[in-house]
């Protein structure tokens, strides 16, 4: 949809697409703390700064684009290609990714699995018997319900859990006032300051300074903090102490 977007042709496009872009988009975002856990080498009392460094990807994409699409427009280059230069840029990450990244989908791996043990039965290396995964053998693991779990589970938690909603509420303050910040940043120093379009979008790059020093920063206290509550518990971690800290 990011793509759809750097072809737009109305106006009525260049309000859907992003909108549908948006939605894919906001996937990392929600799962990416969740894959750090599961697929990753970092230890409990680690993953703080693994989540800072994942987290540099959506605190700098607002800083840097604002970079580019200010000298796009002073350099009188179409508006779309703020648009088709993402997609380049996430096109070399996929194709990276290709070539680095190992398979960790489990109904993906059982699958392989299944299938080389269906492969040595009928070469005659072993007992004839029915070989299915778990996602296939039972409803709890099909599609429908996965996808009924995913979109109700959120739902049910927001509702539920008073630290999930007081969590809720400041993440939408916190990135209200960012996002606010930045859409003000380019009048304010364009029509204020009376700077060129260029020149005004190079100050977002102190932004981008600032929110990596801080990220990094706050990895080092969410650690400690999470090992003194761990070693308070007799040295049982807990999934709630991330959220203490925050």
């Amino acid at each position: 949809w990011n793509i759809a977007c750097g072809f737009a042709q109305n106006k009525n496009q260049l309000i859907a697409f992003p909108l549908l872009s948006g939605l894919g988009g906001s996937a990392p975002l929600s799962v990416g703390g969740g894959f750090l856990t599961d697929v990753s080498n970092w230890h409990a009392e680690q993953r703080g700064k693994a989540i800072t460094i994942y987290s540099l990807a959506p605190l700098l994409g607002p800083v840097l684009c604002p970079v580019c699409g200010s000298w796009f427009v002073s350099r009188s280059v179409s508006t779309l290609w703020v648009f088709r230069s993402t997609s380049i840029a996430d096109a070399a990450v996929q194709l990276s990714g290709l070539f680095f990244f190992r398979k960790t989908y489990a109904s993906w791996l059982l699958d392989k699995k299944a299938q080389e043990i269906r492969m040595e039965q009928n070469n005659g290396h072993g007992p004839q018997r029915r070989i299915l995964t778990v996602y296939e053998s039972s409803s709890k693991h099909s599609w429908q319900n996965i996808f009924r779990t995913a979109l109700i589970r959120p739902l049910q938690l927001f509702g539920v859990e008073t630290i999930i909603q007081l969590l809720g509420l400041c993440m939408s303050f916190v990135y209200g006032i960012l996002y606010l910040f930045l859409t003000t940043t380019p009048s304010i120093f364009t029509n204020v300051y009376h700077k060129k379009v260029g020149v005004g979008g190079l100050h977002y790059i102190a932004l981008g300074v600032g929110l990596s020093l801080a990220s990094q920063i706050n990895a080092q206290f969410m650690d400690r903090v999470y090992i003194h509550l761990k070693n308070r518990n007799g040295g049982v971690g807990g999934p709630k102490f991330r959220l203490r800290e925050s």
